[in-house]
Formats: C-alpha cells, sequence, structure tokens
C-alpha cells in the first residue's frame, strides 16, 4: 500500500517538470519627441506696377486710371507665415532715390499705401475713398496656394486727380515703389520700380453762371471798362501740375429769326455783324486778351492745386459789335479751358 502512492506522487513530479518555463513580459516604453522650425525672414522678390488688365510694368502713370501694384514675396515657412503685406507709391520730387519707410498715412498728392493683412483678408487704401484715391479689393488677389514658398499679391487701385506730375527718368521727378512683407520676425522691406512718370492731369468745373446775356447791345461801341462787360463769372480748375486758363468761342454765332454774327479775332470789327471779345480773370480790361477760336490765355501761373481745386471767382468778359449788325438775337458758345502748361 505504501509502495503504491509512492509510485504515483513520483509520476506527478516528473509531468509536472515537462510543462515550459514561463516568463512575464512588461509594457512598452514610449519617449514623446517635439520640435519647433525656426522662423526665416520672408523676402521680396518684385514690387512693380502693372496695367489693370495686367502685362508688364508700366513706365508712366495717369491720374483718375486704375493700376495694379504687384509684388511677389517669399517665405521659407510659407506664404501663409506672412501677417501683412504693403506697397507705397511715393513721389520723389529730385530723384534722390529714398530708402527710409514712407510710413502708412498717405497724401493725395505725393503718397498712396496699400495694405493686405492676413487677420480678416482685409484690403486698404490711404489716402482712402473720401478723396479720388480709391481701391477695389473685390479686384485685389493673394496667391492662390498660400503653402507655397512664393506667391503674389495685386492691388487694384485708381490713381488720384493730383497725384503730383513727374517726367520719370534719371534726375528727373517721379514716383518710386517700397514693398513690405511682415511676418512674426523681422520684416523684409524693399524699394524697386523707381523713377515711373506721372503724366499731367487738368479739370474745370462748370462755370457759374453757366450762362452769359448781353441783352441789348449798342452797335459800334469799342471795348471799354464797364461796356459790354459780364462778370464776375466763378471757375474752378484742379491739376496736378503747373497750368493755363483759356478761353475760346465759335467763329459763328446763329441768329434768330436769321443771320451770323462772325467773330474777329483782331478786334476790329470792321465788316458787318463781326464781333469781338476779350476774357480776363480778373475785372480790369485787358490790353490784349482777344478771345479766338483756339484760345486765349487769361492767366498762365496756375500750380498744382489740391483735389478740391483752386476758384478764380472775378472771370469778365467783353463785347464788341461792328457799326453795321442784323437785328437778330445771336447765340453761340463761349469755352472756359485748363491746359498743360
Amino acid at each position: 500500500m505504501f509502495k503504491t502512492k509512492l509510485s504515483i506522487i513520483v509520476a506527478v513530479i516528473m509531468l509536472l517538470s515537462l510543462l515550459p518555463a514561463q516568463v512575464a513580459y512588461g509594457a512598452a516604453g514610449e519617449v514623446g519627441g517635439s520640435f519647433t522650425s525656426g522662423n526665416v525672414a520672408p523676402t521680396i522678390t518684385s514690387v512693380e506696377v502693372i496695367p489693370a488688365a495686367g502685362g508688364s510694368a508700366v513706365t508712366s502713370m495717369t491720374p483718375g486710371t486704375s493700376y495694379k501694384a504687384k509684388i511677389v514675396a517669399g517665405d521659407a515657412n510659407t506664404v501663409d507665415d506672412i501677417d501683412q503685406v504693403r506697397v507705397a507709391i511715393v513721389f520723389d520730387s529730385s530723384d534722390s532715390d529714398p530708402t527710409a519707410d514712407p510710413g502708412e498715412t498717405g497724401n493725395t498728392t505725393i503718397l498712396a499705401c496699400l495694405k493686405w493683412v492676413k487677420s480678416g483678408d482685409t484690403w486698404s487704401i490711404s489716402p482712402n475713398s473720401d478723396t479720388t484715391w480709391s481701391l477695389t479689393s473685390g479686384s485685389c488677389t493673394k496667391p492662390t496656394d498660400m503653402s507655397s514658398s512664393t506667391g503674389t499679391w495685386e492691388f487694384y487701385f485708381t490713381i488720384g486727380k493730383v497725384a503730383t506730375e513727374g517726367t520719370g527718368g534719371s534726375s528727373q521727378a517721379g514716383w518710386d515703389l517700397f514693398g513690405e512683407v511682415k511676418d512674426e520676425g523681422t520684416p523684409a522691406e524693399a524699394w524697386d520700380d523707381r523713377d515711373l512718370a506721372m503724366e499731367w492731369y487738368g479739370e474745370i468745373g462748370t462755370p457759374s453762371p453757366a450762362s452769359i446775356d448781353w441783352s441789348t447791345v449798342s452797335l459800334g461801341t469799342g471795348f471799354a471798362e464797364d461796356t459790354n462787360e459780364k462778370g464776375p463769372i466763378s471757375i474752378t480748375y484742379i491739376a496736378n501740375g503747373n497750368y493755363d486758363q483759356k478761353v475760346k468761342t465759335t467763329a459763328t454765332w446763329t441768329g434768330a429769326p436769321s443771320g451770323t454774327a462772325t467773330l474777329d479775332p483782331s478786334g476790329t470789327c470792321s465788316s458787318a455783324n463781326q464781333f469781338a471779345l476779350k476774357a480776363d480773370d480778373t475785372a480790369t480790361l485787358p490790353i490784349d486778351g482777344l478771345v479766338t477760336t483756339g484760345g486765349v490765355s487769361i492767366d498762365d501761373t496756375g500750380t498744382q492745386t489740391g483735389e478740391s481745386g483752386s476758384t478764380e471767382a472775378n472771370n469778365t468778359l467783353w463785347l464788341k459789335l461792328a457799326s453795321v449788325f442784323s437785328n437778330a438775337t445771336y447765340t453761340g458758345t463761349i469755352t472756359y479751358t485748363i491746359e498743360n502748361k
């Protein structure tokens, strides 16, 4: 009996020794990692003005005309890293090629500032739409792929009426372009496309009063102070440079019920139905001042105005008739003009 039990125990021990050894495994060890890429300052490849419809850079601009200010910029952190883009169009009166930042506050005669801000995707111009400078934000464009390392911004703007006239080119007054691109680091600045010309611009308001009536005029009366005199006539002139004020009239005036009056530019009125006019920007009868179909200068000393213009309030006209004239009422056109000087 004792021997039998012992055999069983030994057999069990031998069986257990044939089972494989058990191995314990722990959880995998993970280590977190991170890094921040260094900021790289943006760059500017070019700044230029191109036609509103696109194309090559212009060399001359005209007040009242629309253009695009085009700036090509880059950022190694992608252009999406760029927070602000600015273009300034600056008048350089002595072709000194300025290098300082012209700032962000525009002036109707010498400086326009265009700006795009990433936050809110806003476009702006100074001087603003309260002037004749304007920006059409719906026609402005930014890069289509903001994940690229380079991109193009285009500001669609219209030049104000009194942007100062300049010949452009070497050693002449003209307009220069400044660009700035900002990210969170050091901004990039560049002057480019210098010495652009600005064409002359002139505009004249409607004379007040808009119609002159001498009523009944005595025949054969010569030019004299306070004789057949009409005035004052108020006229406002707007110009971006020096200008000349002129007056002209049609060669013939039409009579009613019939007849024709003919302008005599010599002022003698020696033939029947001839008339002559003198004009000045004052109430004093001028020695010359005879009005012609081509125009006579009444003041050639006009200088650049502001956007509200310069008003001459004392323009005056004098009428002379020949001693023989058909009895009728004659009508014609007298035109005040502004011309480049």
